[in-house]
């Protein structure tokens, strides 16, 4: 981070010390702008090319703070963000795997928050599971007009004493936005408030049983015609 102003060769120490540089600086009406000098003899932002900048720059510990630099258009301070920038790196190619992983694995992921049972996250894998968008799922009361009727209160009541105490493990009827019926596992699992020991949401994952659950009742079709 980059900071210029008049102020900065007197506050210098203040920001040295900050557990948050950005907000500190803020709190002394700095400008902070963020650069990458990936070479010397960069341009930095309101700056220019500083060889003065340049060499405390290249010289700092990840995470350093300089001293003031007075330069013949501001004064800097400078602060390595290489540990942070990677940091953030990391995250974002964790959160593509993720994603990616999610995508292929098929199942619908989800967060439901208790009590109102709203859904907080779903991914795009319920429009080719149950044929519903992410965004439709975010209407008051979807879920649970979306569940079967004859299963629903089932389901109700397995979310609520199951689901937000030890475990979710149910199989139930989805109806699509077209009429067709889609079976469907549900394992949630409960998210409890730290504090309180309450149970906030419940995270899972549904996946499709339509076909394992046709290929059983033909079973048990075929096994009864025998017996009898």
């Amino acid at each position: 981070d980059v900071c210029s102003s008049d102020l900065a060769t007197a506050i210098a120490s203040d920001l040295k010390n900050a557990k948050d540089f950005a907000a500190a600086a803020k709190s002394k009406n700095l400008e902070v702008k963020s650069t990458e000098l990936i070479a010397r003899g960069a341009a930095i932002p309101d700056i220019g090319i500083s060889e003065d900048v340049d060499k405390v720059a290249f010289a700092l510990p990840q995470g350093g703070v300089s001293d003031a630099i007075v330069t013949p258009t501001a004064t800097a301070i400078v602060r390595d963000v290489t540990a942070e920038r990677g940091r953030e790196g990391a995250l974002a190619r964790e959160r593509e795997r993720l994603a990616a992983l999610l995508s292929s694995s098929g199942a619908i992921i989800y967060a439901t928050r208790l009590p109102d049972l709203a859904i907080e996250y779903v991914s795009n894998s319920i429009l080719t599971v149950l044929g519903y968008t992410a965004e439709e799922t975010a209407v008051p009361g979807f879920w649970e007009s979306a569940v079967h009727p004859e299963d629903r209160e089932r389901v109700r009541t397995a979310v609520f004493e199951r689901a937000a105490s030890a475990g979710l493990d149910e199989e139930y009827r989805v109806v699509r936005p077209d009429g067709s019926v889609v079976w469907v596992r549900d394992r949630g699992y409960p998210v409890r408030d730290p504090a309180t020991g309450g149970t906030l949401r419940v995270v899972g994952t549904a996946r499709d049983v339509t076909a394992r659950r046709a290929a059983q009742e033909a079973l048990d079709r075929k096994s009864t015609r025998l017996n009898s």
